[in-house]
């Protein structure tokens, strides 16, 4: 059961987060953690990035780690249970995007799509989550 108008969920809802890196060679560092491989060109000089993302709070995480800790299908259940979720779960989650910040405040969008949000990174292989970027 979910309902939008009412805040209720069938599942954990997912989160939006942000992560600033003050250099191209972070942002980039974080893009190929994601295994990015699409076109990152940034044009302002010197500028800053913004990682627009989607993520499960991190105590879910840690719950489902306790609980796969004690029933190796645990990690099944919970793709199985996101994937059978209404469309609406999905809208607007599958992947992130990266804003290139100009010293006098112009905005870029230099990544549109193909960059996996932190939650389908994490889900890829969850024990081996804590090289990701994640910030509240």
């Amino acid at each position: 059961m979910s309902s939008r108008r009412a805040g209720l969920h069938s599942f954990v809802p997912l989160e939006q987060t942000s992560a600033r890196f003050w250099r191209g060679h972070k942002a980039r560092e974080e893009l190929d953690k994601r295994g990015y491989t699409g076109r990152f060109e940034p044009r302002y000089r010197n500028p800053s990035f913004r990682l627009e993302d989607r993520d499960f709070p991190e105590e879910i995480w840690d719950h489902w780690e306790g609980l796969a800790a004690e029933d190796n299908t645990v990690w099944g259940k919970i793709a199985e249970t996101i994937l059978m979720g209404p469309d609406c779960y999905w809208s607007g989650h599958l992947a992130s995007t990266v804003t290139e910040i100009a010293s006098n405040g112009s905005t870029r969008r230099v990544i549109r799509d193909g960059l996996a949000p932190l939650w389908i990174c994490k889900s890829r292989c969850p024990h081996q989550r804590a090289g990701l970027v994640w910030s509240r």
